[in-house]
C-alpha cells in the first residue's frame, strides 16, 4: 500500500489559497480603477492616484510567484516499485532508479513548511518535482521507505535536507 510524504495540505496551498488570495486582492484591485469613491482609503477619502498602480502590481507579481511555487505542487506516495506523483489531475509513475535527489528551497514556504524537491534523471521536461513534505525530516522518510540500492545511491546527498520546525 503506497504512503503519502506530501502534506495533506498540498490541495489547500496548491488550490484554495491561490483562488482565495488572488481573487480578494484581485477584486480590491479591480474597484479601486473601476469606483475608487467606494474604497475607504485610511484617513477617509479615496485611496490616492498611486494606489490601484500598486495594487495591480502586488497582484501580478503574487500570481506569478503562486504560479511559479504553489501550483506545481505535486501529491508525493511512496510504493515499493516507486513514486506515485500526483498533480490531482493524473498519476504517474516514477521508478526508483530516477531519483537522483531531494532538497528543500528553505527560502520558499507555505506557512513554516519548505517547499522540497525531487530531483529527477530521465523523465523528459519533468527533471523537478515540487512538493510539500509532511513530516519534518523527508529525506529519512524517503531512505527508509526506498529500496537498498536506492538508499545506498541517496544516503550520500547533502545533509541540509532536514527541515527545522
Amino acid at each position: 500500500m503506497p504512503r503519502q510524504i506530501s502534506s495533506r495540505w498540498t490541495p489547500v496551498a496548491k488550490f484554495f489559497f491561490p483562488t482565495l488570495w488572488l481573487g480578494g486582492w484581485g477584486a480590491a484591485t479591480i474597484l479601486m480603477f473601476v469606483a475608487p469613491e467606494s474604497v475607504e482609503w485610511e484617513g477617509g477619502g479615496t485611496p490616492p492616484a498611486w494606489a490601484p498602480l500598486l495594487f495591480a502590481g502586488i497582484w501580478i507579481l503574487a500570481a506569478a510567484m503562486m504560479a511559479r511555487f504553489l501550483l506545481p505542487l505535486q501529491r508525493i506516495r511512496v510504493s515499493s516499485t516507486g513514486l506515485l506523483v500526483s498533480n490531482y489531475f493524473e498519476e504517474r509513475r516514477i521508478p526508483w532508479q530516477a531519483l537522483e535527489a531531494v532538497e528543500l528551497a528553505p527560502l520558499i514556504q507555505f506557512g513554516r513548511v519548505p517547499v522540497a524537491r525531487l530531483r529527477l534523471s530521465g523523465q523528459g521536461s519533468e527533471t523537478r518535482v515540487l512538493f510539500l513534505p509532511a513530516d519534518g525530516d523527508v529525506m529519512k522518510t524517503i531512505l527508509r521507505l526506498a529500496p537498498p540500492d536506492v538508499r545506498a545511491r541517496l544516503s550520500g546527498v547533502d545533509d541540509s535536507h532536514r527541515l527545522h520546525n
